[in-house]
């Protein structure tokens, strides 16, 4: 932030650029920074993944606009190039040999939503996807388990009637079966279904509304 210098009388597209650059990305920065680690992977949901990539591809965009032509690069500033090569080395090595300033962001933000973003776009959703099936496999293993322990905790205290131990034995076998059966389908499969099923709810529920 310290480094990119804007005319006094900015105009809009200028305010907007360093807005992106100062708050809605330099936040991620600025946090990071402070933690002194990295973030993890399930920091983020695909959506705000997408939102921040966005952001970033939107640097390159107003450079092909001709919105940042008034800005320039202060070299006044002192530059920490050990902190900024040792970044840039994560995505592309041939990015150290660049010169600090405008230029190297542009180029940086442009080729990093198209080589890096974009090719695993769709598995960031794909991710996101599996782990909520995994949780849902994991209530359901749960519910099994706590409707066992809290038959055979309940016939230590009491007697059940043949006819409702049946009933409560057969529930937790469909429930155990049930997702048991579920390791046998593969997971595009499930995930087809989970879709169709919210689209189905989404459906219901919105019609009742109206």
């Amino acid at each position: 932030n310290s480094h990119i210098s804007a005319p006094k009388n900015k105009n809009d597209e200028e305010k907007l650029f360093l807005k992106l650059i100062r708050y809605d990305l330099g936040n991620y920065g600025s946090k990071i920074i402070e933690q002194g680690g990295n973030y993890s992977s399930d920091d983020f949901s695909a959506k705000e993944l997408e939102d921040i990539c966005e952001n970033i591809n939107k640097i390159w965009l107003m450079h092909d606009k001709g919105w940042l032509e008034r800005l320039s690069w202060e070299e006044s500033v002192a530059v920490n190039h050990e902190f900024i090569e040792k970044e840039l080395s994560v995505i592309d090595p041939r990015y150290i040999s660049l010169p600090c300033g405008i230029n190297q962001i542009i180029k940086v933000s442009g080729e990093f939503y198209t080589d890096v973003y974009q090719p695993i776009q769709t598995e960031t959703y794909y991710h996101e996807r599996i782990a909520e099936l995994n949780r849902l496999h994991s209530l359901i293993a749960a519910i099994s388990l706590f409707l066992v322990l809290l038959c055979l905790g309940t016939l230590v205290c009491a007697t059940w009637p043949v006819a409702l131990m049946k009933v409560v034995t057969i529930v937790v076998i469909l429930i155990l079966g049930f997702n048991m059966s579920l390791l046998l389908i593969d997971e595009k499969t499930q995930l087809n279904w989970m879709y169709k099923i919210r689209i189905l709810r989404y459906n219901v529920f919105h019609k009742k509304q109206m």
